[in-house]
């Protein structure tokens, strides 16, 4: 094997040759790649295709915990090593024998600890806190950053000799701004499992497919996730259209999503498509208050009714 290995995932056949490396051979993943561009998921999907579901998947995010804290979360205890340490603790490494340990944000260890860590991927051996007695682990390993680990390194902010150990095998995850197809598998994927959450049976419009799909994305799956959890639950008919979207995407600036999404270039098409969706944003705003929102974006109130007539937008309107 080549001493340096950098796959872009978003093929199928890259993720097979990931899988069958992983599970023939003792290599230490690194996965990179955007906060959300799912990391997790592919350590998980990894684990399972090459151990199996049998065995343990133990994830640890190095984020999530106190600095203080983080070894004996990682290599365990001894009762009675430090303040609070009232029973012996095993530890996440232990825990993943014969397993799969996955040690998330390995860029937020401390120094120290990678000096340790360091130790322990040469040897394979450890000891709790506390502890004097050796443990050998027999389980596989996966790292996950998504931070810059080179440019860490020159600040020294990383150790350079554990970097060069963990580079080996990297696995760069590509983001959804970066790869469509994988934007279209998963709005699929997440509608369907937002479906079943909320026991609906919600479609997309043309018009909301367009917007997410042209959205850059930035909180890549998780962010995409909790997007069509939203709409769904918000949608009240059976086909979820551009007013059910969140706000902070309808009114997102920047992003590289068109104010049209119609293929008609009339002046008259592209004023009526502004106008519908500028009153009924308004309205949205402000609750279906008819008065408010007429007071309020400058207009009369008998105007504001026959636009809303006009479109079919539903609001206070529809009651007087």
């Amino acid at each position: 094997m080549k001493s340096w290995c950098k796959m872009i995932v978003g093929t199928k056949e890259n993720i097979t040759k990931i899988t069958k490396v992983y599970s023939s051979s003792d290599v230490i993943l690194m996965l990179r790649g955007e906060t959300g561009s799912g990391k997790s998921y592919l350590a998980r999907w990894i684990h399972e295709q090459s151990k199996g579901k049998q065995v343990p998947f133990v994830h640890l995010n190095a984020a999530s915990i106190p600095s203080t804290l983080i070894e004996s979360e990682l290599f365990g205890h001894a009762k009675g090593s430090f303040s609070g340490a009232q029973v012996d603790y095993p530890g996440k490494i232990k825990l993943a024998q014969r397993g799969t340990l996955f040690l998330d944000e390995i860029g937020e260890l401390s120094l120290e600890l990678q000096a340790k860590l360091l130790t322990f991927l040469d040897t394979k051996c450890f000891y709790s806190v506390g502890s004097n007695k050796e443990t050998i682990f027999s389980g596989s390993i996966i790292f996950a950053t998504h931070k810059n680990l080179e440019e860490l390194v020159e600040r020294g902010k990383f150790r350079e000799d554990l970097y060069y150990r963990l580079r080996t095998f990297q696995v760069y995850i590509q983001g959804l701004n970066e790869n469509k197809a994988k934007l279209k598998h998963y709005l699929k994927r997440f509608l369907i499992e937002a479906n079943k959450k909320y026991q609906k049976d919600i479609i997309l419009s043309d018009e909301v497919n367009s917007i997410l799909e042209s959205y850059d994305w930035p909180g890549n799956l998780r962010e995409l996730k909790g997007t069509l959890e939203y709409i769904v639950a918000m949608s009240c008919e059976h086909v979820a259209r551009s007013e059910d979207l969140p706000n902070w995407l309808n009114k997102r600036e920047g992003s590289n999503r068109l104010l049209f999404t119609q293929s008609d270039d009339s002046y008259r098409a592209a004023l009526e498509e502004f106008e519908k969706r500028f009153f009924n944003q308004a309205l949205r705003d402000r609750h279906g208050r008819i008065n408010q929102t007429a007071r309020e974006i400058g207009v009369s109130k008998t105007t504001l009714i026959a636009k809303t007539r006009k479109y079919g937008i539903k609001s206070a309107a529809s009651s007087l």
